[in-house]
């Protein structure tokens, strides 16, 4: 029996998603520096090698708004109902380490370059 559309389009998303997470994690794990800095705080995993690639969304979920907010339609155009940036200090740190391996993926050169 064949997936319906928005099954497999799912299906494909979540494919797609684990394979980003587990090249971002090799890119980490790669380099010593990198792979240590994920046992830092905030994150501070306990083992490297436990951590998936994941890192978090940039935005939370929006609120979905019902009767109470007043607005009967959705998605709420309240500025306080939109999406919020996720300040947390984990994504954060997660972040600068990723785009530090990948960095060092795509620009190996400059690395090897004295000034």
């Amino acid at each position: 029996m064949d997936m319906p559309d928005f099954q497999r389009l799912w299906a494909e998303q979540a494919a797609r998603a684990h394979e980003e997470n587990q090249a971002r994690r090799d890119r980490v794990l790669a380099h010593e520096d990198l792979a240590k800095a994920l046992t830092q705080p905030p994150y501070a995993i306990s083992d490297p090698r436990r951590w998936s690639g994941w890192i978090p969304p940039r935005t939370d979920p929006p609120q979905v708004c019902g009767p109470s907010c007043g607005k009967h339609h959705n998605p709420c155009n309240w500025t306080q109902h939109r999406a919020r940036i996720n300040d947390s200090p984990i994504r954060a740190q997660l972040v600068e380490i990723a785009a530090e391996a990948l960095r060092r993926e795509t620009q190996p050169a400059l690395d090897e370059v004295e000034p």
